[in-house]
């Protein structure tokens, strides 16, 4: 019987081995390397919001320190590095999400490097993704970032914290670098709590929800365009005090959120 089976799976073993001979080819000194001949996952990467990014209402952050024991540092590295979790999940296995905090010995040269080549504006949510001339002459006269530090806004248009490429190389050297067809930016992150027509609580509730804002801007490295941007929202009770809670509620259907505004960005126009 075990004869018969392993010739009966012969002709099927000898159908892969040249399948299995696409994922790799041999060099002269006897090494291996990747083929160009397979297609290669869609690879996208983030960047994380920088920690002077991040805006917590004081309440929140007390209450999770409360709770976790957890420095304010400590509770944003722990929101920053879930976020880019979830990224992973929810961006799923038919793409390769990285991020410049995966490794960040290694990377932190790099962070810095887009930090320090970037700049931020508050843009208008229905801004076209890739502006005219008389479009960026709009966005100058727009407060942004002054002397490192948020300006608000006067008017009542609904904003988001926008990424400005300052380097004209910086996407084409990621793209190089980390094999990155697309770059997400995280621009800010806004946690508050959600008190509708009461945000004193004068009622003093002790039941309501807190909103957590994210601001976020991708583009493609091989043109320099934007595909998607904007803002995405999630919520979460204010007795979660976790900030794995938080990240498994509302900052998965904050990934959600982008991964689909992607997915209709990259869409063939009709």
């Amino acid at each position: 019987m075990r004869n018969l089976t392993i010739k009966s799976l012969l002709p099927l073993l000898l159908l892969c081995l040249p399948l299995i001979s696409l994922a790799q080819v041999t060099t002269k000194n006897g090494t291996t390397k990747e083929d160009p001949n397979v297609i290669k996952k869609t690879r996208v990467l983030v960047i994380p919001w920088e920690p002077r990014m991040f805006n917590c209402n004081s309440d929140i952050s007390r209450a999770i320190s409360s709770e976790t024991s957890q420095k304010f540092t400590q509770i944003e590295e722990s929101l920053r590095r879930g976020m880019v979790d979830q990224l992973k999940r929810a961006f799923g296995s038919a793409y390769n999400v990285v991020s410049l905090i995966d490794d960040t010995l290694k990377m932190k040269d790099d962070l810095w490097y887009v930090y320090t080549h970037t700049t931020m504006s508050y843009t208008p949510v229905n801004f076209p993704l890739n502006a005219t001339k008389a479009d960026s002459a709009k966005i100058k006269q727009q407060s942004g970032i002054q002397k490192g530090q948020v300006e608000a806004q006067s008017d009542d248009v609904e904003k988001f914290m926008n990424t400005i490429v300052l380097a004209p190389n910086l996407l084409a050297y990621l793209k190089k670098k980390y094999n990155a067809d697309y770059v997400l930016f995280l621009n800010e992150v806004d946690m508050d709590n959600d008190l509708g027509s009461d945000p004193y609580n004068t009622m003093g509730k002790t039941e309501y929800n807190r909103a957590v804002t994210m601001h976020w801007t991708m583009m493609n490295t091989a043109d320099g365009k934007r595909v998607a941007m904007g803002k995405s929202k999630g919520t979460f009770s204010s007795d979660t005090n976790s900030p794995k809670k938080i990240i498994e509620s509302s900052y998965s259907i904050i990934s959600k959120a982008i991964f689909d505004k992607f997915i209709v960005g990259i869409k063939p126009k009709q």
